[in-house]
């Protein structure tokens, strides 16, 4: 009981208020990755350590800078972060100027950054999984809007095909068993349907039982749903 007044005149001191005197809110993985990835304009993959957003009444900049905490996580404690802005445009995240220090409170360490504009924010950092896994479709289907988001690694893609061979993939090679996987498909009639799955379910049954499973994944079209009767877009990017 007698700590939380330290804390916050500590918070106080280095330019932090409240949620109720600042326009900053912290984001969960899945609120700042609806309807959105965790992938930089270029198509990088990134995972997200932690994300805020910037909500004003009427300006879209601050007169001045303000400063904003945020609680290091493991994932983000040993590796070099960067903030990144959600930019609509190109439909991925932009790397900022913005100067990240860390700051110690107590027994807690914070990144310490600064913003004056509104939008979506994220602490991001190079993705510490390597490979890929790929997922087949039924024949005469293609992805018209595929996203895979996995909430351990804090991360998420859009499931494009590959320039040169043309499969599916995504960027990870130990996909979870939980991991989503949404988006809508065309087949060769032009017909749009909609996939809501788990990778779970993707997953090939091993030719003998004592073989581990394959890594690829692979739908089937009782999977999917047509769009007749659901709203035309499945999945906005925001």
């Amino acid at each position: 009981m007698k700590t939380y007044p330290i804390l916050l005149i500590a918070l106080q001191a280095v330019g932090f208020l409240s949620a109720q005197n600042r326009p900053f809110k912290t984001l969960s993985f899945e609120e700042a990755t609806a309807g959105r990835h965790t992938m930089d304009e270029k198509g990088r993959s990134l995972q997200m350590i932690t994300a805020v957003t910037v909500e004003l009444d009427s300006l879209l900049c601050l007169e001045s800078p303000q400063q904003v905490l945020c609680l290091q996580t493991e994932k983000g404690r040993n590796r070099t972060a960067a903030l990144y802005r959600w930019d609509r445009p190109t439909q991925g995240w932009i790397k900022t100027s913005a100067n990240l220090r860390s700051k110690t409170l107590g027994s807690h360490s914070y990144f310490v950054f600064s913003v004056q504009c509104r939008g979506l924010y994220a602490l991001m950092q190079e993705p510490e999984v390597s490979g890929e896994t790929t997922l087949e479709l039924p024949r005469g289907f293609k992805a018209d809007t595929l996203v895979w988001w996995q909430d351990n690694l804090r991360m998420s893609a859009c499931i494009t095909p590959n320039p040169k061979t043309g499969k599916l993939s995504i960027p990870c090679g130990s996909v979870s068993t939980l991991a989503r996987i949404e988006g809508t498909l065309i087949d060769a009639r032009g017909r749009r349907y909609s996939l809501q799955t788990t990778a779970g379910l993707l997953r090939r049954k091993a030719l003998l039982p004592f073989l581990p499973e394959p890594l690829a994944l692979k739908a089937n079209t009782d999977m999917f749903k047509p769009l007749s009767s659901q709203p035309k877009e499945f999945i906005t990017l925001k």
